[in-house]
């Protein structure tokens, strides 16, 4: 024992600056340090760190998916019991689609054990369904009400957390069932079991025309043998907030994130969803500003921020001052840490992709679920070569 410890120190002082710092240069081909870690030894933990949250398995299956090419944010999700992946919408070459369709995960899992299919010939641009050689295939959900306002870069937003158990009451799901279906025949024992999503806003053709139309969707996965449905609707107000004139604000390539109701402050029996950011006036304006929508009470509030009281962490006051303006084309996605709840904002920028007026950024706001207050905002670490995240990229909890 006593012949290990002395090894180990032996170990410990061969493991100095020069050999945490070459080991950046080796692995990960990093030869600054960062001013913000005082130690090679940090920034190889950091660069580290990166990597596995980076590492996974890609596999290509096919390009004969049934859904053909789809642009201005789809949006990929898993159902509440992880039985199916979804995909919803998007801008296909007949325009942006509402429509909701599903692949059991079991068959997905199936196709990438397998790896790629032998596949010939090109996909139908419309989405037609595939041939013998696709390895699988998306079906379109049972749609049943109301459907959204057809837009692009609209967001959908799953009301559940299905690795922890956070959602909206049984009860409360079956409510709004019964109050969407007031009109229409569903499947017998629809909303046993069904969980709830929500759609918002979103723009027309070059990014212009945003909307403030939201919808609520009844979601029934289904076991991944019977069929998927959804059903669409708007539930009427309960309640107005004080202020709630002229809300929501319209606007597309924003954010909208569950926070379930253990995360909020009373008065949010079934949570609620925190719009943030987004373009509006034709894509001419980026916002910073932050609406609320209580689900119990379908009412809707403005969240009031003095941006110039966040602590910025960027290295420069043109940083500074970039980072408090408004922005979109950005992720929020809800983290919890010891108990407390976080939503964490990353990326985005500002302009009009298709005029080249444009800018991205590389900074992370980190926001107080309960109060939606920002605690501050930090700049991304990012190694030598690699982008920003810029806008419209994809972001999830590790």
């Amino acid at each position: 024992a006593a012949h290990g410890e002395a090894v180990m120190r032996s170990w410990r002082l061969t493991l100095d600056e020069e050999w945490w710092a070459d080991r950046c240069r080796l692995e990960f081909a990093v030869v600054e340090r960062s001013a913000r870690v005082e130690t090679w030894r940090q920034r190889y933990v950091q660069l580290l760190s990166a990597s596995r949250s980076t590492t996974g398995r890609w596999s290509y299956c096919s390009s004969r998916h049934g859904l053909g090419d789809r642009v201005a944010q789809p949006r990929l999700f898993v159902g509440p019991s992880g039985k199916q992946l979804f995909n919803y919408g998007g801008w296909s070459g007949r325009g942006p689609q509402t429509d909701l369709a599903y692949v059991p995960m079991s068959v997905l899992q199936a196709a990438a054990v397998r790896g790629a299919p032998d596949c010939e010939g090109d996909e139908d641009d419309a989405g037609a369904s595939g041939s013998a050689g696709s390895d699988f295939q998306f079906s379109f959900a049972g749609c049943h009400g109301r459907p959204p306002q057809r837009a692009g870069v609209q967001t959908l937003t799953p009301l559940w957390r299905w690795q922890h158990g956070d959602k909206p009451s049984p009860g409360f799901v079956a409510s709004v069932a019964e109050e969407l279906s007031a009109a229409v025949t569903l499947p017998e024992d629809f909303a046993v079991g069904s969980s709830l999503v929500m759609t918002f806003g979103g723009a027309q053709g070059g990014y212009n025309n945003e909307n403030n139309s939201w919808s609520i969707g009844v979601l029934y996965e289904g076991d991944g043998a019977s069929e998927s449905n959804i059903l669409w609707g708007q539930p009427r107000p309960k309640t107005r907030a004080a202020g709630d004139q002229g809300l929501p604000t319209a606007r597309g390539a924003h954010s909208a994130t569950y926070v379930p109701a253990r995360f909020c402050p009373e008065g949010y029996p079934e949570g609620q969803v925190v719009i943030f950011g987004g373009h509006s006036h034709d894509c001419s304006q980026s916002l910073s500003s932050i609406e609320t929508l209580n689900l119990d009470s379908w009412s809707w509030e403005q969240v009031w921020t003095d941006w110039l009281d966040v602590p910025c962490f960027l290295g420069s006051l043109a940083e500074d001052r970039e980072s408090r303006r408004g922005r979109h084309g950005h992720t929020a996605t809800f983290v919890e840490v010891d108990d407390r709840g976080y939503i964490i904002v990353v990326g985005g920028g500002e302009g009009n992709i298709l005029s080249g007026a444009d800018s991205d950024r590389s900074d992370a706001i980190v926001l107080d679920a309960r109060t939606l207050e920002p605690l501050c905002i930090l700049g991304l670490d990012l190694p030598p070569g690699v982008p920003p995240p810029g806008r419209h990229h994809e972001a999830s909890p590790g």
